[in-house]
């Protein structure tokens, strides 16, 4: 246990040569032309969706229509998990396609300038880049902002981001473009969704009186109490009413470029940072590393609806998504990013060795590892290890760690293997990032998604 740690600990950062990002920006002011063939890139992120609610990921429950229609003509990457179970650090890799110990982002700080991102790689193309987001840890101030020539972060939702979005998508006809759109409306509090989306799957009236601040403070340990089945099962209704809401918008917004002639020809990407939990693991919200809050939906629609209905089984990671992106594009990618472009994948090649790695990097760091039907869960602070087979088990309430001594070392030497190689490809350097200082603004924005206490 104690030399795995070591092991996964030991990363030799690279310095940064500033002379290289001077290059890349070089190159984005002074790209006179851009390819008429280069497609646009749209990417969605619907921020705290749990793959296990979404329809193509087999719920029952009709929550996600929009997103089942695109599905027929997309990949769908049936193991994608994220890099953290909450938004700053899962996001930043996204962007960066860097872990969570590489670009060093906790939402403390700023995101550090010795990070490319996916945006500044499209810029440095000559694409357009536009980001709406949803205020709270995407807000610039945080250094999220990164390479978009036009970044709105005074949030409101997708009542408010998707009209604003669809607008500048069609300001520059025949320019491609890079567009990202966030929301938090999937998120608490789940009473703020609008109705009639917010009481759609709910059964009844619950007998409790508890809010959705209520499990914000459950989750932190300020309440000290669980939920019963009833209060459990209302706010799992609620959630699923906002999936709902959020489907819906994106569905009208997806339409309307469709209809603009802005979506066939581009790649689009949708996916979350992290999911949710509701009493799986004795608590609730995102702040652990189980498959409840890590494994996300990864829908990817190419141009033309190119491997339209290709589910991928294998394990693939979030920090994935910038270089598929890119190469989708034709864009090239960084040596330093430590995701991998997956498109050979969709042509018929084999993916190697797949497998995916989560960290959690405040307090005592806690590592997760899925590879093949096995998560490997290490959490030192509790001098615990876990393994769940996520194929029998998907809410993994049993743990095998304890029964099969020889697959916990197995996974736990390719771990360490793997953070060793990912620190080899990596493009920030140590120190870099700055501590964000919150405004008025800011702080209530954080503290009504239950951030800030």
């Amino acid at each position: 246990m104690v030399l795995l740690l070591a092991g996964a600990a030991r990363y030799s950062l690279h310095l940064w040569n500033k002379s290289v990002r001077r290059q890349t920006e070089e190159a984005a002011r002074t790209a006179a032309a851009w390819p008429s063939t280069s497609p646009s890139v749209i990417l969605v992120l619907l921020d705290t969706l749990r793959a296990d609610r979404v329809g193509c990921y087999g719920y029952a429950r009709a929550t996600t229509p929009g997103l089942d229609a695109v599905a027929p003509e997309a990949v769908l990457f049936e193991n994608a998990y994220s890099q953290a179970p909450n938004t700053p650090p899962s996001i930043a890799s996204i962007f960066t396609s860097l872990y969570p110990t590489a670009h060093h982002f906790t939402g403390k700080n700023r995101l550090g300038e010795g990070a490319i991102t996916l945006a500044e790689s499209f810029a440095a193309a000559g694409y357009r880049t536009g980001g709406f987001v949803d205020a709270g840890y995407l807000r610039e101030r945080f250094g999220m902002g990164q390479g978009f020539q036009t970044y709105d972060d005074a949030g409101g939702g997708f009542e408010a981001i998707l009209p604003k979005a669809a607008a500048w998508a069609r300001a520059e006809p025949g320019r491609p473009f890079f567009l990202l759109v966030h929301t938090y409306d999937i998120h608490t509090p789940y009473e703020a969704t609008p109705a009639p989306y917010r009481d759609t799957f709910v059964q009844g009236n619950p007998s409790s009186d508890l809010t959705s601040e209520d499990l914000e403070e459950i989750r932190t340990g300020k309440l000290r109490r669980t939920l019963t089945a009833e209060e459990t099962r209302h706010f799992s209704d609620l959630y699923d009413g906002g999936i709902l809401h959020v489907d819906a918008l994106l569905a009208t917004f997806l339409a309307g470029l469709r209809g603009g002639r802005l979506l066939d020809g581009a790649v689009l990407a949708i996916t979350s940072d992290h999911g949710e939990e509701f009493m799986e693991h004795g608590s609730v919200l995102h702040e652990k590393l189980y498959r409840t809050v890590t494994h996300v939906p990864w829908i990817l629609r190419l141009p033309g609806g190119e491997h339209g209905g290709l589910r991928v089984p294998e394990v693939v990671e979030t920090i994935d998504l910038a270089p598929t992106l890119l190469a989708a594009a034709g864009v090239p990618a960084h040596d330093g990013m430590q995701g991998r472009n997956l498109l050979p994948r969709l042509a018929g090649e084999p993916l190697a060795d797949p497998q995916a790695v989560g960290q959690v990097t405040w307090d005592a760091e806690e590592l997760g590892y899925y590879r093949g039907d096995r998560h490997l869960l290490l959490k030192p602070s509790a001098s615990r290890i876990e393994m769940y087979d996520v194929r029998q088990d998907p809410l993994e309430q049993s743990n095998l760690a304890a029964g099969d001594p020889a697959a916990v070392g197995a996974l736990g030497a390719a771990l360490t293997s793997r953070l060793e190689q990912a620190s080899r490809r990596n493009y920030v350097r140590r120190g870099a990032e700055s501590r964000a200082v919150l405004d008025p603004e800011t702080e209530k924005s954080l503290r009504a998604l239950g951030y800030v206490q």
